[in-house]
């Protein structure tokens, strides 16, 4: 995990040094080998510290985690819904329950 977080430092500082992305992926590899991050995870960071990000966090978890949290809510409010039709007694007139579109 460290290691990654000193690729990012690193890739936030070779744009204003006039290296080019080829350039800093190159030296991330003959440095950190294997362990060296993905090209295109350093393009990606490249891109983004070139345009004046200055964060090194990673803001993929970020997007992860809101990603998830909208998949679980979506997922609850289906089970609530499925749970009135399949509770509602068969007798009952439908039109009791007010849907919205909105």
């Amino acid at each position: 995990m460290a290691e990654k977080v000193q690729q990012r430092i690193c890739i936030k500082f070779y744009p204003k040094l006039s290296d080019t992305c080829a350039e800093t992926y190159a030296k991330l590899k003959k440095v950190y080998g294997e362990d060296s991050m993905s090209s295109t995870r350093v393009y990606e960071l490249f891109k983004r510290f070139q345009h004046g990000s200055e964060n090194i966090e990673n803001e993929d978890f970020k997007t992860l985690t809101v990603v998830k949290t909208s998949k679980m809510r979506v997922y609850l409010c289906a089970k609530v819904i499925k749970s009135i039709f399949v509770n509602y007694p068969k007798s009952a007139p439908l039109a009791m329950i007010r849907f919205s579109p909105f």
